[in-house]
């Protein structure tokens, strides 16, 4: 029994091992993927069931159980940094096969603005009905864009995308300005019903939509192209 236990950082290493190959799928399914970290996890459950076992054993025997109480410390910390390292596998997999459109739902942000007297209706129901609205931000109708007004809505926050919502009261084009010059180059401008100034259309973050049946493809294509202006690598002019 207490011989197993030396080899313990051994068979956690090796479990380790096999968690991080499942997190690249090759041609593998993604029920094939799932099914073989549903199997790590049981691994992982037995050795604490063995762990566990032997420690009633020892109790009811009346041995010490120093040892083994120090083995279950041990494990615990062990089984945490597994746990972990599923986690981790499961969403790379989940990643990997989800569509853009899914993987944008769940990693992007989304910021949302509208002048004062706009109508925001439209917008919130369509990013409901797509699944968009938990990724986006929405504070309440904005008076005057400007510099000041900006940084108190971002308090802090990037966003990959921010939305200009024109419906019904549209927002000057210096207030359009200053969105695009106050952000980071990876945050794309999208403007729905109204047409950028000529200078933001040449820039690389600019995205527009100027009727309904346009704004969820384009988005979806501005968040596309975000990915790219994401990448440290690439060498671009906001």
């Amino acid at each position: 029994m207490w011989a197993s236990y030396g080899h313990l950082p051994r068979k956690v290493e090796s479990l380790k091992k096999e968690i991080e190959l499942l997190k690249v799928p090759t041609d593998s399914t993604k029920s094939t993927t799932a099914l073989d970290l549903q199997k790590l996890e049981h691994k992982i459950d037995r050795v604490e069931t063995a762990i566990r076992s032997d420690f009633t054993l020892i109790q009811e025997l009346g041995l010490p159980l120093t040892v083994l109480a120090f083995v279950l410390m041990f494990w615990s910390v062990y089984k945490s940094a597994l746990g972990f390292a599923l986690q981790n596998a499961k969403e790379a997999v989940d990643r990997y096969y989800l569509s853009d459109e899914e993987r944008f739902k769940r990693e992007k942000k989304l910021l949302v603005l509208t002048k004062e007297g706009g109508d925001s209706g439209f917008m919130r129901q369509l990013l409901q009905d797509t699944d968009f609205l938990a990724a986006t931000t929405i504070p309440g109708n904005v008076k005057k864009l400007d510099e000041e007004t900006l940084t108190k809505i971002l308090d802090g926050d990037k966003y990959d995308l921010i939305l200009l919502n024109n419906e019904r009261a549209a927002f000057e084009d210096d207030e359009i300005r200053t969105c695009h010059s106050k952000t980071p180059d990876y945050t794309m401008i999208f403007s729905f019903n109204k047409n950028l100034p000529t200078d933001i259309v040449a820039s690389q973050r600019a995205a527009s939509a100027n009727f309904k049946s346009q704004l969820y493809g384009n988005l979806v294509n501005a968040l596309k192209y975000q990915q790219y202006l994401r990448q440290p690598s690439t060498t671009k002019q906001a």
